[in-house]
Protein backbone atom coordinates (compact mmCIF):
# COMPACT_ATOMS: atom_id res chain seq x y z
CA UNK A 1 0.00 0.00 0.00
CA UNK A 2 0.99 3.62 -0.36
CA UNK A 3 -0.10 4.69 2.99
CA UNK A 4 1.67 7.48 4.11
CA UNK A 5 4.24 7.53 1.94
CA UNK A 6 2.44 10.41 -0.40
CA UNK A 7 2.71 12.77 2.66
CA UNK A 8 5.78 14.43 1.06
CA UNK A 9 5.88 16.97 3.53
CA UNK A 10 6.00 15.32 6.92
CA UNK A 11 7.94 12.06 5.12
CA UNK A 12 10.64 11.47 2.58
CA UNK A 13 9.60 7.77 0.83
CA UNK A 14 9.83 5.07 2.37
CA UNK A 15 11.50 6.50 5.70
CA UNK A 16 8.80 8.27 8.41
CA UNK A 17 10.46 11.48 10.17
CA UNK A 18 10.72 11.28 14.00
CA UNK A 19 7.95 12.83 15.68
CA UNK A 20 9.00 15.53 16.85
CA UNK A 21 10.22 16.42 13.65
CA UNK A 22 6.98 17.36 12.31
CA UNK A 23 7.51 21.11 10.90
CA UNK A 24 5.47 23.29 12.89
CA UNK A 25 4.59 21.38 15.64
CA UNK A 26 5.20 21.02 19.34
CA UNK A 27 4.39 17.48 20.71
CA UNK A 28 2.66 18.11 24.45
CA UNK A 29 3.74 14.13 24.86
CA UNK A 30 0.53 12.92 27.31
CA UNK A 31 -0.92 16.31 28.55
CA UNK A 32 -0.58 16.06 32.64
CA UNK A 33 -4.14 15.59 34.06
CA UNK A 34 -6.27 18.87 34.98
CA UNK A 35 -9.30 19.12 36.09
CA UNK A 36 -12.10 20.22 33.26
CA UNK A 37 -13.92 23.44 34.68
CA UNK A 38 -17.33 23.83 32.72
CA UNK A 39 -17.17 27.01 29.60
CA UNK A 40 -19.70 29.26 30.10
CA UNK A 41 -19.06 30.74 26.37
CA UNK A 42 -21.72 31.32 24.45
CA UNK A 43 -22.17 28.72 21.76
CA UNK A 44 -24.65 28.24 18.91
CA UNK A 45 -28.29 26.56 19.08
CA UNK A 46 -28.17 23.17 17.07
CA UNK A 47 -30.46 24.37 14.74
CA UNK A 48 -28.46 27.73 14.32
CA UNK A 49 -25.39 25.79 13.85
CA UNK A 50 -27.22 24.13 10.81
CA UNK A 51 -28.27 27.31 9.55
CA UNK A 52 -24.98 29.20 9.43
CA UNK A 53 -23.12 25.78 8.16
CA UNK A 54 -25.58 25.43 5.46
CA UNK A 55 -25.24 29.32 4.39
CA UNK A 56 -21.58 28.76 4.36
CA UNK A 57 -21.53 25.98 2.21
CA UNK A 58 -17.76 24.81 0.40
CA UNK A 59 -16.36 28.03 2.51
CA UNK A 60 -16.61 26.11 5.84
CA UNK A 61 -13.80 23.95 5.33
CA UNK A 62 -11.38 24.15 8.06
CA UNK A 63 -9.20 20.97 6.11
CA UNK A 64 -7.79 23.32 3.90
CA UNK A 65 -8.07 26.45 5.75
CA UNK A 66 -4.84 28.54 6.88
CA UNK A 67 -4.81 27.16 10.42
CA UNK A 68 -6.60 23.62 9.27
CA UNK A 69 -4.46 22.47 6.45
CA UNK A 70 -1.08 21.55 8.80
CA UNK A 71 -3.02 20.27 11.49
CA UNK A 72 -5.01 17.89 8.66
CA UNK A 73 -1.82 16.69 7.41
CA UNK A 74 -0.66 15.72 10.96
CA UNK A 75 -3.86 13.96 11.85
CA UNK A 76 -3.52 12.34 8.28
CA UNK A 77 0.31 11.09 8.88
CA UNK A 78 -0.58 10.13 13.15
CA UNK A 79 -3.88 8.53 12.97
CA UNK A 80 -2.63 4.87 11.44
CA UNK A 81 -5.97 5.54 9.10
CA UNK A 82 -4.58 2.77 6.70
CA UNK A 83 -4.91 0.26 9.55
CA UNK A 84 -8.58 0.61 10.19
CA UNK A 85 -11.45 -1.54 8.99
CA UNK A 86 -14.32 1.06 10.23
CA UNK A 87 -13.84 4.92 10.10
CA UNK A 88 -16.63 6.61 11.73
CA UNK A 89 -16.31 10.85 11.08
CA UNK A 90 -18.39 13.17 13.45
CA UNK A 91 -19.37 16.26 11.88
CA UNK A 92 -18.12 15.17 8.21
CA UNK A 93 -18.66 19.01 6.60
CA UNK A 94 -17.80 18.82 3.05
CA UNK A 95 -15.65 15.55 3.02
CA UNK A 96 -12.75 16.82 2.36
CA UNK A 97 -10.41 15.06 4.77
CA UNK A 98 -12.30 11.66 4.08
CA UNK A 99 -11.64 12.58 0.43
CA UNK A 100 -7.79 12.74 1.32
CA UNK A 101 -7.69 9.68 3.12
CA UNK A 102 -8.79 7.89 -0.12
CA UNK A 103 -7.08 9.45 -2.60
CA UNK A 104 -3.89 9.17 -1.10
CA UNK A 105 -3.70 5.35 -0.85
CA UNK A 106 -4.14 5.40 2.57
CA UNK A 107 -7.21 3.25 3.36
CA UNK A 108 -7.53 -0.42 2.81
CA UNK A 109 -9.75 -1.24 -0.05
CA UNK A 110 -12.46 -2.96 2.16
CA UNK A 111 -12.60 0.26 4.49
CA UNK A 112 -16.13 1.11 5.50
CA UNK A 113 -16.30 4.88 6.16
CA UNK A 114 -18.98 6.34 7.76
CA UNK A 115 -19.67 10.10 8.02
CA UNK A 116 -22.40 11.94 10.24
CA UNK A 117 -23.65 15.12 9.71
CA UNK A 118 -26.92 17.73 10.57
CA UNK A 119 -26.20 20.21 7.68
CA UNK A 120 -28.28 19.28 4.58
CA UNK A 121 -25.90 21.03 2.39
CA UNK A 122 -22.92 19.38 3.70
CA UNK A 123 -24.25 15.88 3.15
CA UNK A 124 -25.08 17.28 -0.68
CA UNK A 125 -21.40 18.52 -0.83
CA UNK A 126 -19.72 15.30 1.31
CA UNK A 127 -22.05 13.22 -1.23
CA UNK A 128 -20.56 14.82 -4.77
CA UNK A 129 -16.63 14.56 -3.18
CA UNK A 130 -16.84 10.98 -2.35
CA UNK A 131 -18.73 9.69 -5.11
CA UNK A 132 -16.08 7.80 -6.72
CA UNK A 133 -15.79 5.53 -3.76
CA UNK A 134 -19.91 5.66 -3.54
CA UNK A 135 -19.50 1.36 -2.11
CA UNK A 136 -17.61 2.30 0.29
CA UNK A 137 -19.12 5.42 2.08
CA UNK A 138 -21.88 5.90 4.07
CA UNK A 139 -23.09 9.25 5.38
CA UNK A 140 -26.06 9.59 7.95
CA UNK A 141 -27.97 12.75 8.71
CA UNK A 142 -28.96 13.76 12.06
CA UNK A 143 -31.04 16.75 11.15
CA UNK A 144 -31.75 17.72 14.64
CA UNK A 145 -27.77 18.19 15.33
CA UNK A 146 -28.04 15.13 18.08
CA UNK A 147 -24.70 13.44 18.59
CA UNK A 148 -26.25 10.38 19.95
CA UNK A 149 -28.85 9.94 16.60
CA UNK A 150 -26.92 9.39 13.96
CA UNK A 151 -25.12 5.90 15.40
CA UNK A 152 -27.23 4.43 17.62
CA UNK A 153 -27.82 2.04 15.86
CA UNK A 154 -24.36 1.02 15.80
CA UNK A 155 -22.91 -1.78 17.45
CA UNK A 156 -20.83 -0.86 20.64
CA UNK A 157 -17.10 -1.97 19.94
CA UNK A 158 -17.94 -1.77 15.84
CA UNK A 159 -15.39 0.60 14.43
CA UNK A 160 -11.57 1.10 14.69
CA UNK A 161 -11.11 5.23 14.19
CA UNK A 162 -13.44 8.01 15.68
CA UNK A 163 -12.39 11.31 13.82
CA UNK A 164 -13.64 14.09 13.99
CA UNK A 165 -12.24 17.68 13.28
CA UNK A 166 -13.45 21.06 14.25
CA UNK A 167 -16.56 20.68 15.39
CA UNK A 168 -15.90 20.00 19.33
CA UNK A 169 -14.68 23.77 19.21
CA UNK A 170 -18.44 24.61 18.35
CA UNK A 171 -20.20 22.22 20.67
CA UNK A 172 -22.49 22.78 23.47
CA UNK A 173 -20.57 20.91 26.84
CA UNK A 174 -23.42 18.53 26.65
CA UNK A 175 -23.04 17.66 23.04
CA UNK A 176 -19.19 17.67 23.83
CA UNK A 177 -20.15 15.06 26.14
CA UNK A 178 -22.52 13.04 24.27
CA UNK A 179 -20.33 12.57 21.54
CA UNK A 180 -16.89 11.31 23.72
CA UNK A 181 -19.33 9.07 25.29
CA UNK A 182 -20.85 7.87 22.12
CA UNK A 183 -17.42 7.73 20.52
CA UNK A 184 -16.45 5.58 23.87
CA UNK A 185 -19.00 2.83 23.17
CA UNK A 186 -18.75 2.21 19.55
CA UNK A 187 -14.71 1.95 19.64
CA UNK A 188 -12.89 -1.37 19.78
CA UNK A 189 -10.63 -1.66 22.76
CA UNK A 190 -7.91 -0.96 20.57
CA UNK A 191 -9.60 1.88 18.55
CA UNK A 192 -8.19 4.94 18.33
CA UNK A 193 -10.30 8.39 19.37
CA UNK A 194 -8.39 11.18 16.04
CA UNK A 195 -9.55 14.39 17.27
CA UNK A 196 -8.52 18.22 16.18
CA UNK A 197 -9.69 21.73 17.00
CA UNK A 198 -8.33 25.06 17.12
CA UNK A 199 -6.56 26.09 20.67
CA UNK A 200 -5.01 28.89 22.88
CA UNK A 201 -1.78 30.67 21.47
CA UNK A 202 1.93 29.83 22.80
CA UNK A 203 3.56 32.83 20.55
CA UNK A 204 3.03 36.45 20.37
CA UNK A 205 1.53 36.20 17.05
CA UNK A 206 -0.66 32.99 18.02
CA UNK A 207 -2.01 35.05 21.00
CA UNK A 208 -2.96 37.87 19.03
CA UNK A 209 -4.64 35.95 16.82
CA UNK A 210 -6.41 33.72 19.30
CA UNK A 211 -7.84 37.16 20.84
CA UNK A 212 -8.47 38.79 18.23
CA UNK A 213 -10.40 35.82 17.08
CA UNK A 214 -12.52 35.85 20.91
CA UNK A 215 -13.20 39.29 20.02
CA UNK A 216 -14.92 38.98 16.73
CA UNK A 217 -16.54 36.07 18.34
CA UNK A 218 -17.97 37.96 21.36
CA UNK A 219 -19.34 40.55 18.45
CA UNK A 220 -20.58 38.17 16.22
CA UNK A 221 -20.24 34.32 17.12
CA UNK A 222 -21.44 33.11 12.81
CA UNK A 223 -18.67 34.94 11.72
CA UNK A 224 -16.08 32.03 13.13
CA UNK A 225 -18.98 29.69 12.72
CA UNK A 226 -19.86 29.35 16.63
CA UNK A 227 -15.73 28.12 17.07
CA UNK A 228 -14.21 28.87 20.18
CA UNK A 229 -10.18 27.88 21.41
CA UNK A 230 -10.41 24.61 23.57
CA UNK A 231 -7.99 22.17 25.36
CA UNK A 232 -9.43 19.03 24.11
CA UNK A 233 -7.23 16.63 27.05
CA UNK A 234 -9.35 17.30 29.86
CA UNK A 235 -12.59 16.70 28.06
CA UNK A 236 -11.25 13.41 26.79
CA UNK A 237 -9.88 11.96 29.74
CA UNK A 238 -13.13 13.01 31.47
CA UNK A 239 -14.72 10.94 29.25
CA UNK A 240 -12.24 7.87 30.31
CA UNK A 241 -9.68 8.23 27.27
CA UNK A 242 -5.82 7.85 27.87
CA UNK A 243 -3.78 10.26 25.75
CA UNK A 244 -1.47 8.62 23.13
CA UNK A 245 -0.49 11.58 21.33
CA UNK A 246 -0.02 15.21 21.48
CA UNK A 247 0.42 17.90 19.52
CA UNK A 248 0.01 21.81 19.03
CA UNK A 249 0.21 22.51 15.24
CA UNK A 250 0.98 26.12 13.92
CA UNK A 251 -0.95 27.29 11.08
CA UNK A 252 0.32 28.34 8.02
CA UNK A 253 0.94 32.22 8.55
CA UNK A 254 -0.68 33.14 5.86
CA UNK A 255 -2.51 36.05 7.18
CA UNK A 256 -4.10 36.52 10.75
CA UNK A 257 -5.94 32.95 10.51
CA UNK A 258 -2.26 31.14 10.16
CA UNK A 259 -1.33 32.09 13.60
CA UNK A 260 -4.02 30.47 14.75
CA UNK A 261 -2.93 26.91 16.25
CA UNK A 262 -4.86 24.11 16.66
CA UNK A 263 -4.58 20.67 18.62
CA UNK A 264 -3.94 17.66 17.29
CA UNK A 265 -4.96 14.44 19.68
CA UNK A 266 -4.74 10.92 19.27
CA UNK A 267 -6.54 8.81 22.54
CA UNK A 268 -7.50 5.23 23.68
CA UNK A 269 -10.13 3.70 25.60
CA UNK A 270 -8.80 3.28 29.30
Amino acid sequence: MTARLSLAKFAKAGQLLPRTDIPGCRTTGAPKSEEKSVDKRNVLTREKAREVYDASGRKANDTVSPYGAPASEVLLRIGRFDEAEVILEYGHGTGTFARRLFERGILRPSVEYIGIDQSPVMMKLASESLQPYKQNVTLISTPNGDPLLGTRQLKSGSVDRYLSTYVFDLLSEDDIASALHESYRLLQPDGLLCVSGITYGNSLGSRLACAIWELVRSFNIEIVGGCRPQKLAPYLEKAGYRIKESYIVQGDRSGLLGFMNSEVLIAQKI
